[in-house]
This record gives C-alpha cells, sequence and structure tokens, in this order.
C-alpha cells in the first residue's frame, strides 16, 4: 500500500537558455510488491523544447541518507516547453528501509533539445481491468489518421489514484508502423499495489515518429478501473414455519358430552438475503 509519509518533489534548476524551471510535481512512493516504486510527472515551463530525456530518482531512508540512485526512463519521446511526462522507477531497497524518493531532471548525454512534428491518431475502445491483486491490464486501439505514416507508435499507460498522484507508468512499444487509416491495439499488464482502490484510473498516451523526428503525443484520459474476478451470488431464502395445534376435550358426566377445543398457530416466517453482483468476472 501507499507509504504514509508525504513523499516531496525536488524543484529543478535551470540550464543555461532556459526562461524558467522543470518541477517534478503529483509523486508518489509506492510499494508495489516487495519494493518501493517512486513515480511522477515532469512539468517542462523552461522555455525550451525538450526531446531526449531522462530523470534521476534517489532512494532516501528515514534519516535522509541516500541508499540509491536510478535513472528513470520517460515514457514519451519529447518534453516541448508547457508540455508533461511520466516516469516510475523502482527501488531495488526493501519497502522497510526507503522512506523518501526525489527526482530531478538528468542533464547527461541522454538530454536533447528540438521540436516535434504534428500528427493525428484516435484512441479507442480503451479498457482498464484489474485482473487479480497484482495484475492491471490496459488494452485499446490506435488508428493514424494523418497522412504521413505513423512510425514505432508507442502507448504510454499511466496509472492514477483519486488525488491524480501518479502510482506507477507502463509503455507497450510494440505497435507496428501505422500507414493512413491504420490501426493496431495496445495491450499492458501492468504490476500494481495489492489494494483493488488505490489505482483509480488511467491515462493513455501515444506518440511516435515521422522520419525519425518525435511527434507530439495524443492522449485519452480518464479511463475508470473496473475490478473482475468476482463471482454472482444468488439470493439465499430461508424459510421457517412453526405450527402448533391442540385440541383438549373436558368430558363431564352428562348425557352429552363436552368437547372445548384449544389451539395455536403461527405462521411461517420467511427471510431472504440477496447478494447481487455487479463486478465482471475475468475470462
Amino acid at each position: 500500500m501507499k507509504k504514509k509519509l508525504l513523499i516531496a518533489g525536488l524543484l529543478l534548476a535551470g540550464i543555461i537558455g532556459f526562461a524558467g524551471t522543470c518541477t517534478i510535481q503529483n509523486v508518489s512512493l509506492t510499494k508495489i510488491g516487495s519494493n518501493d516504486t517512486f513515480a511522477g510527472e515532469i512539468h517542462n515551463d523552461s522555455g525550451a523544447n525538450i526531446l531526449g530525456h531522462t530523470v534521476l530518482v534517489a532512494f532516501l531512508d528515514s534519516n535522509g541518507t541516500v541508499l540509491e540512485t536510478k535513472n528513470a526512463p520517460l515514457c514519451l519521446r519529447s518534453l516541448q516547453n508547457g508540455a508533461v511526462d511520466y516516469f516510475s522507477v523502482k527501488s531495488s531497497k526493501p519497502s522497510a528501509d526507503t522512506t523518501v524518493g526525489l527526482a530531478r531532471l538528468s542533464f547527461d548525454s541522454t538530454f536533447k533539445v528540438g521540436s516535434v512534428d504534428t500528427g493525428s491518431v484516435t484512441i479507442t475502445g480503451v479498457t482498464a481491468v484489474r485482473k487479480n491483486d497484482t495484475d492491471l491490464i490496459v488494452k485499446g486501439t490506435v488508428k493514424n489518421t494523418d497522412s504521413t505514416k505513423l512510425e514505432a507508435p508507442n502507448a504510454c499507460i499511466v496509472l492514477y489514484d483519486n488525488n491524480d498522484k501518479v502510482i506507477v507508468v507502463g509503455l507497450d512499444d510494440s505497435l507496428s508502423d501505422l500507414a493512413l487509416n491504420a490501426s493496431d491495439t495496445f495491450s499492458l499488464t501492468v504490476t500494481v499495489p495489492d489494494s483493488t482502490s488505490l489505482v483509480n484510473h488511467v491515462n493513455i498516451y501515444v506518440d511516435g515518429e515521422h522520419g525519425g523526428v518525435p511527434v507530439a503525443p495524443e492522449s485519452k484520459t480518464g479511463v475508470n478501473v473496473t475490478v473482475c474476478g468476482a463471482t454472482s451470488v444468488p439470493a439465499t431464502n430461508t424459510a421457517t414455519a412453526t405450527g402448533t395445534l391442540t385440541n383438549t376435550p373436558v368430558a363431564t358426566n352428562t348425557t352429552a358430552p363436552t368437547s372445548t377445543p384449544t389451539g395455536t398457530f403461527t405462521p411461517p416466517t420467511s427471510t431472504a438475503t440477496t447478494v447481487p453482483s455487479s463486478t465482471p468476472v475475468c475470462n
């Protein structure tokens, strides 16, 4: 389950030529399996258009000691001025040891600046179904409606809680190149926390390339998560009937005996309990 301690994002200093900054927002440090995953968004308000980029993440203990650092690849190919990208990375340390996660943009050899090309895709039929305690399956269809072929399309899957904190990010990079009006489907199984209430909704972002130039992403947001695996529970009907009738004759020494019946009867009682099931069952 999610760490109780609030996790702080790290403001990023600009580099030469940047008018503003990049900031890490909507972060979470969440136990998934035996380890913590640090996830969040990077918002570019620097004034520069970024292409290649990674995020450097540090995991700290309760004393502020850095336990390890990891590079978290970003989910999208570009981070243009005013845009957002998404990341998550899993610690190799036990969850009990990691208390804080910090992140910043890496200015290493992966960092590149440049503009993107425009494209046009539609994202339809998206479902996000929780199959069991640890697996959430996200599926959908991508269609290229641009006259230029969309090369190497990717589907970026971002999972949020009900406070819009990023829980974990996944990427399906197995889609085929798409000519005009061609479609392909994406399907990704994401390992999630073992709480069915923690992952609230999913956003999908699709980008690609035109002749090696990254294409601006298209999005499908606010997809609700469906929890499946429950089976229908039939109604139970328990009836209890109690009937007692007694007839006790009382005789006297007269020519005509008399009989005085006394009787009681308790009618049946019935209680019914219906447990409906509106939760779909996984196939």
